[in-house]
């Protein structure tokens, strides 16, 4: 009993410093890479969460981002990516298990959901 107590104090604490609103959901996933194709030079996951929906949103990086790989979406959300800072110019509309990779750096993304 301790033990679950104990755990969940920590899972509570932890959520709390990552500074997310209460009960905001992950509703898609995105993997962002340096290079083209998926494949090379991995920067980790990004996931969006419902307290964005319908906002556009700057790729939290400083690094360059030339492919993006759409993992998994929930409750029938998809993701639009664009190729500038504003979510108004080069906007791609990806779907889950597809990697989203050109001759340009893709620098926000939209979640929108039906």
């Amino acid at each position: 009993m301790r033990v679950s107590l104990l755990l969940s104090t920590y899972i509570a604490m932890a959520i709390s410093t990552l500074g997310l609103p209460a009960g905001d959901t992950r509703l898609a996933q995105l993997r962002l890479y340096g290079a083209p194709s998926c494949l090379e030079e991995n920067l980790g996951e990004l996931g969006i969460y419902g307290s964005t929906f319908n906002q556009c949103k700057a790729f939290p990086r400083n690094d360059t981002i030339e492919s993006v790989s759409f993992e998994c979406s929930f409750a029938g959300c998809s993701v639009q990516i664009f190729s500038d800072g504003n979510c108004f110019s080069g906007q791609h509309n990806v779907t889950v298990a597809q990697c989203l990779s050109g001759d340009t750096e893709y620098m926000s993304y939209k979640l929108v959901c039906n």
